[in-house]
């Protein structure tokens, strides 16, 4: 069964019985702490094992006297500087420990190692621009190519007509006519953010730093649509991407514990995250945009 959302008061809730989890994916403050009893309904009802929540710092002590236990943050997140806090709520008698606790923590020294690393120049004959609705057939050939490790759906045309249409940003890179490299940003105008993801390039192409490059350059087009803050879950167990969110300049906020499925098995994501009025030039860029943009 695909993922449903329902509507709690004027919070959305997203749960999948394949998954068997839960997420509050935004909290509305008059709907707190009555939620709580509601997803708590929700998991025992479908027999759910874990429910996760994104809400804002001051309703937290609400959710940690219900069970909940925070795994990760993003300061100013909100508006007026309020913290984004990730927390989790395992049901039933199985434990849900990290699996591959020394490779996340290998991982993340490795990240700690990091420098922020200059602009990185386009390959030759290289083209990095926006995607054109009438180029999603050359996207999904790419992600179909690359694999897809979970449902996130970037393979069926229908999902990348709708990011299109929303105005969400997905960037493209192509090499000699080649479409080789992508990601996509996802704007939440309530809050000012954009979440990175579906992030991908082809084998061949891999190790040239073409991942910093998307990296670098949405965060321009994002700054210059109005974001003031960007995030992103990474794979916790690929150092690739994660290492490039160090050396983009963002801030580890923490892991959330088996919280995605990949290939079928569950898998933790770090939480990554950069406010754009750090880098003076992205701060102001949406300030002086020119018909090129």
């Amino acid at each position: 069964m695909a993922e449903q959302v329902e509507i709690f008061g004027n919070s959305l809730v997203q749960h999948d019985q394949a998954t068997r989890r839960a997420t509050l994916a935004l909290l509305d403050p008059e709907d707190a702490p009555n939620v709580i009893h509601h997803l708590e309904l929700l998991a025992v009802s479908r027999g759910y094992t874990k429910v996760t929540a994104r809400v804002p710092a001051a309703h937290i002590r609400h959710f940690v006297v219900a069970g909940y236990r925070l795994e990760a943050a993003i300061p100013h997140f909100y508006g007026e500087g309020e913290t984004a806090c990730f927390l989790a709520r395992h049901f039933g008698d199985a434990p849900d420990p990290e699996r591959m606790p020394l490779l996340l923590r290998r991982i993340l020294a490795a990240t700690e190692m990091q420098s922020l690393a200059g602009p990185v120049p386009l390959p030759e004959g290289g083209v990095l621009r926006s995607v054109e609705p009438a180029e999603i057939g050359e996207v999904v050939s790419l992600y179909r190519t690359v694999g897809v490790a979970k449902s996130a759906a970037v393979d069926d045309p229908i999902f990348l007509d709708n990011v299109l249409g929303r105005g969400d940003l997905f960037l493209g890179l192509w090499i000699e006519g080649i479409l080789v490299a992508a990601c996509a940003a996802i704007f939440d105008p309530a809050t000012g953010t954009a979440e990175l993801a579906h992030f991908v390039v082809l084998p061949e192409h891999r190790g040239k730093g073409l991942a910093l490059l998307l990296l670098q350059r949405i965060a321009e087009l994002s700054a210059a649509c109005g974001a003031r803050l960007l995030w992103s879950a990474a794979r916790a167990y690929a150092p690739g991407i994660n290492i490039t969110f160090a050396k983009g300049g963002y801030h580890y906020g923490g892991t959330l514990t088996n919280s995605t499925s990949i290939y079928g098995a569950p898998e933790s994501v770090n939480v990554w995250h950069k406010c754009l009025a750090e880098d003076p030039a992205l701060a102001w860029s949406s300030l002086f945009l020119t018909n090129s943009d």
